[in-house]
Formats: C-alpha cells, sequence, structure tokens
C-alpha cells in the first residue's frame, strides 16, 4: 500500500511538471499584456477568448500529457497500478473543471480537459500493463527463494 502511495505522489508531481512547463511554453509563446492580473476574472476570461487556436491546444495538449506521464508512473511501479493512475487522471480532470469555473474557457476545451486526462490515464496504464518484463535469471534470485 505505501508503494501504492507513494507511486501516486510521485505520478502526481510528473503530472504537475508536465502540465506547469507547457502551460509555461504557452505563455512564453503568447505572453499576456502588461500588468495583466490573473485574480481579475474578467480580464482573464478576456485573455483566454483572445488566445489563438493553438496556443489552447497547447494548454489542453498539457493537461493531456501531464495526465499521461504521470499516470504512467504508478501504472509501472504501483502495486495497485490502475486505481492509482486512474485517480490522477481523475484528479486533472476535476481540477480542469475547477479552473474553468473560475476562468471561463471554450466549451470544447472542458470538454477535452475533461475526458482526455482520463482516457490518457487509463491509456497509460494498458500500454505499461502490456509489456511483461522477463523474469530474472536464477542467479539474481535471493537466496531464500532457493533453499525450498
Amino acid at each position: 500500500m505505501l508503494r501504492t502511495i507513494l507511486t501516486f505522489l510521485g505520478g502526481l508531481a510528473v503530472a504537475m511538471l508536465v502540465i506547469a512547463s507547457v502551460e509555461y511554453l504557452c505563455f512564453l509563446l503568447y505572453p499576456p499584456p502588461a500588468g495583466f492580473d490573473w485574480k481579475d476574472p474578467q480580464a482573464a476570461a478576456a485573455f483566454i477568448a483572445s488566445l489563438p487556436m493553438p496556443a489552447l491546444l497547447l494548454v489542453v495538449s498539457g493537461w493531456c500529457l501531464g495526465s499521461f506521464f504521470g499516470a504512467a508512473v504508478p501504472a509501472w511501479q504501483a502495486n495497485h497500478r490502475l486505481p492509482a493512475a486512474m485517480l490522477i487522471g481523475l484528479l486533472i480532470a476535476f481540477f480542469t473543471w475547477l479552473n474553468a469555473q473560475a476562468i471561463p474557457h471554450p466549451q470544447w476545451m472542458l470538454i477535452a480537459g475533461i475526458v482526455g486526462p482520463i482516457v490518457l490515464s487509463w491509456l497509460a496504464t494498458k500500454l505499461i500493463r502490456s509489456r511483461k518484463l522477463p523474469p530474472p535469471p536464477p542467479s539474481q534470485w535471493p537466496d531464500h527463494a532457493l533453499r525450498r
């Protein structure tokens, strides 16, 4: 159980790092105007509405990539792979919805930001779990396994 919790937290950290990196790249390519205040909901909504389609797609891809790579961590290492990986996708979908409540986004972004992370978390789990590693050779077995 501890392994699942730790890999879940590691996956969540990876997801947040990927999302933050992609959004940082987006704001480097499409910077907000000087003196912009994210705490002003009308200014934030106007800024989001003024962004071109590539910027919006970049943000959505960050949410989806973050979900995929974040879910890949517990899918690879956790004892309870599917629940831990899917929880990452569900959390990203929830926070996308929460973010859209605070800062209005186009409807397609909200749908893609909720469905995409869930689907990509599941996909990461299926892709990682489908790779079966061969068992270690007998020379690497622990001594207690040889004593039986």
